[in-house]
């Protein structure tokens, strides 16, 4: 059977789920199996290389973070850092690039109900427009607008005053006042953190949460009748 001994963050060895025997010594060299997450995970004199596997998707590294490499059924991404990168997921419905990270990157979408592209010049300016939706940034991610069919957002400056409408409903002026509603939850809070109070649907229930603080908390939980039930 499987067996996994660690001693972090120097010696890892065992046996993997697919009956493999492994040893590693970190940075020197090695490989170990079903850790953190990875699949399996070989390195030499780490960050010189490295390659690790989850599923099957393999990245190989030189000189982490520099170059990258990702390999995958969903995704593609090359990186030399900070200098250029690419990235495709999603089966190509997202496409990424950056040139002299982050002064400037690009985005193109091609999603079956979304379609369009996206720039950000940082710390200056940024623009994306897509089928449904159109959003600018200024001094990104401080100010920012978007217009969309179901919901439009502002910062002014984000995080301190935070508008939206549509679907979902915001107005924070932080930290002196705000309320939100999104999908039946409602909050508001009056000079956070003093005053906070919260109503969310749980199933058929509902709880109601509010605190004065430090002195007052309280939390309500509101069952349905029961049908028929005596009084």
């Amino acid at each position: 059977g499987a067996y996994h001994v660690w001693v972090l963050p120097i010696l890892g060895m065992g046996r993997s789920t697919n009956g493999v025997n492994y040893l590693g010594v970190f940075p020197i060299m090695g490989t170990v199996y079903d850790f953190m997450g990875m699949d399996e995970w070989t390195f030499t004199l780490f960050p010189l290389y490295s390659k690790f596997r989850m599923d099957d998707t393999v990245t190989e590294s030189w000189l982490w973070p520099v170059y990258s490499r990702t390999h995958g059924p969903r995704e593609d991404r090359f990186r030399v850092w900070p200098f250029y990168g690419r990235s495709s997921v999603a089966d190509g419905k997202v496409q990424r690039e950056f040139v002299l990270w982050p002064f400037w990157s690009q985005v193109h979408y091609n999603y079956r109900v979304s379609k369009g592209d996206g720039y950000v010049l940082f710390p200056l300016y940024g623009h994306v427009k897509l089928t449904d939706q159109e959003t600018w940034w200024v001094l990104p991610p401080l100010f920012r607008h978007t217009v969309g069919a179901r919901q439009s957002l502002s910062y002014y400056p984000w995080p301190f005053v935070q508008i939206a409408h549509g679907d979902n409903e915001k107005l924070w002026v932080w930290p002196f006042y705000g309320h939100k509603q999104y999908s039946g939850d409602k909050s508001q809070f009056i000079l956070w953190p003093f005053y906070a109070d919260a109503m969310r649907p749980a199933g058929a229930s509902t709880w109601h949460r509010w605190r004065v603080f430090p002195f007052l908390y309280s939390t309500r939980v509101t069952e349905p009748a029961q049908t028929g039930a005596p009084p």
